[in-house]
């Protein structure tokens, strides 16, 4: 059963009722645990068998080759029930009654007073139905990816590339509804439409060793990407986009030491809108496009455009016998920064904004120890902490057609400012005993900032153990890990929706409360 549409918070909360007349107060441990999707067949049917040909080939000392040839067949869908919906998203033009309690009022045309409008008969006009809904899909995705490499002296060239052929025809059938006018035929379609995309691309890749302890990488890559919309059976929808992207890349590794490392790399890549970014294609929405030429169908100029970075890294790293570190500090700048705008809970998608510019920076680090104790004991501790700054420098959030909001120094949202991740682990003579814990700080679900519209900070604690020893040449492991040891409650990621009463607040996504999972492993 399909569960992917968040909560309001009052679920998180248990701030629930869960009697008659509210008279009960909510449970957190049991209304955490709703799913909107309450339709028994909200099921994910789809079957995809891939098919793979890997081909490496020894052509000389130093000269290897590797390529491989795919071919992915896949086809299923997903039956879907909604709810309150109109009548004109699924092509069916609403109907007249003369009964207006067959459903309920909203569910009937209101005109601005709130009364219901009436055709020249004196008839009640039905606007919204519940629906059933089959969306089917078949797609094809092949391609050839190959690869060479040479060592020479002081160095290894890498020169490879891409191409993949995607198809994928897509439908959606009405299988039953509530409001559906009186001789609606049965599997009634609403949707048919049959994109096509390609992706190429060549790189290059030079490792050089300049000098004995430094070693110079230089990358040159350049990728393309179309978009070919075709058979759309309603709505004759047709565009063809086509993106091309050169990105470069330099980095410099210094080894003053056998036990230490610094480096640093700059690069600049692109990313395309994906094909779902430029339409949303349920229902008759045109394609986001600003041009249409209605004698050729064709739609052109895309309104959501590719996103462009220019990525800085400096760190270093050391190495002892006993203890690891690494320090890394990154900055991106971002121009065009495709950021989720809203997010589609009726299909599961969302629709995208472009910021002007955008910056993530920060520094990541990574320490491990391993303590030799009494007896054969060890200790092995770990610890991962990521501090960064994510925010807009120049972005203007479009509430309406009238309003425009400066966004700019707020924090993009989903990204958290700080996140740790540690383990202790002691080990004595096969047996493991230990723990990890995982730290999220606060993300933002939207654009303003405000703390009402974010996930709160949390702490997870998972706890670990475990015990290894031989039979008979065999090597058994077992192992228990205990997930969210402390039942911790808290939400992962969040999104802004309406509710029931039409209000625009935070849905989240429940974390998952205690749980276990066990392994036997064997080796031979």
């Amino acid at each position: 059963h399909l569960a992917y549409v968040g909560i309001p918070g009052a679920y998180l909360d248990g701030d629930v009722p869960d009697g008659v007349a509210g008279l009960v107060p909510g449970d957190k441990l049991l209304d955490r645990r709703y799913n909107p999707l309450t339709y028994p067949n909200e099921r994910d049917h789809f079957f995809e068998p891939h098919y793979e040909l890997l081909h490496d080939w020894a052509i000389r000392p130093g000269v290897r080759l590797s390529q491989t040839l795919f071919y992915f067949d896949g086809q299923g869908y997903y039956d879907e029930q909604r709810f309150h919906q109109p009548l004109t998203d699924y092509r069916i033009t609403p109907w007249a009654t003369s009964d207006s309690t067959l459903f309920a009022r909203n569910y009937y045309e209101l005109n601005d007073a709130g009364f219901f409008v009436r055709d020249a008969n004196g008839n009640v006009i039905v606007d919204s139905l519940d629906v059933v809904r089959r969306r089917f899909i078949a797609n094809r995705h092949f391609g050839w990816v190959p690869r060479v490499e040479w060592a020479h002296d002081r160095g290894t060239l890498t020169v490879g590339g891409e191409m993949r052929w995607h198809d994928g025809h897509h439908t959606g059938q009405v299988i039953s509804g509530n409001g559906l006018p009186p001789g609606t035929p049965a599997d009634l379609p609403y949707s048919d439409y049959h994109p096509r995309t390609f992706a190429g691309g060549l790189f290059a890749r030079e490792a050089w060793d300049a000098a004995p302890r430094l070693q110079v990488t230089a990358d040159l890559a350049w990728r393309h990407e179309e978009y070919h919309q075709r058979d759309d059976r309603f709505d004759g929808f047709r565009f063809d986009q086509t993106y091309d992207f050169l990105s470069p890349r330099l980095g410099l590794t210094w080894t003053p030491r056998a036990d230490v490392t610094v480096f640093g790399a700059w690069a600049y890549s692109s990313r395309e809108p994906a094909f779902q970014d430029l339409w949303a294609a349920e229902g008759g929405t045109p394609p986001l496009f600003a041009r249409y030429d209605p004698a050729t169908g064709v739609w052109s100029d895309p309104l959501i455009g590719p996103e462009h970075v220019n990525d800085w890294e400096l760190g270093g790293s050391w190495r002892g016998s006993r203890a690891s570190a690494t320090v890394n500090l990154f900055r991106m700048d971002f121009r065009d920064e495709l950021i989720p705008y809203e997010y589609l809970a009726d299909v599961n998608t969302w629709v995208p904004v472009n910021a002007a510019r955008s910056v993530h920076q920060g520094i990541e680090a990574r320490l491990k120890a391993a303590l030799p104790l009494a007896d054969r004991a060890t200790l092995a501790l770990e610890l991962s902490p990521t501090l960064s700054d994510n925010h807009f420098v120049r972005f203007t959030d479009l509430l309406d057609a009238a309003t425009a909001v400066s966004r700019d120094g707020n924090q993009i949202p989903w990204f958290p400012a700080t996140m740790v991740n540690g383990s202790a682990q002691l080990g004595w003579r096969g047996a493991r005993l230990g723990g990890e814990v995982r730290y999220v700080g606060r993300q933002y679900v939207d654009f303003s900032q405000d703390p009402t519209n974010s996930v709160a900070p949390h702490t997870v604690v998972d706890a670990i153990g475990g015990f290894a020893f031989g039979v008979g040449g065999t090597r058994v492991d077992l192992s228990l890990r205990v997930l969210n040891a402390l039942n911790a409650l808290y939400a992962t990621t969040g999104y802004m929706d309406y509710d029931a009463s039409g209000n625009l607040v935070p849905m989240f996504t429940p974390g998952a409360t205690r749980g276990w999972l066990a392994q036997v492993a064997l080796g031979f």
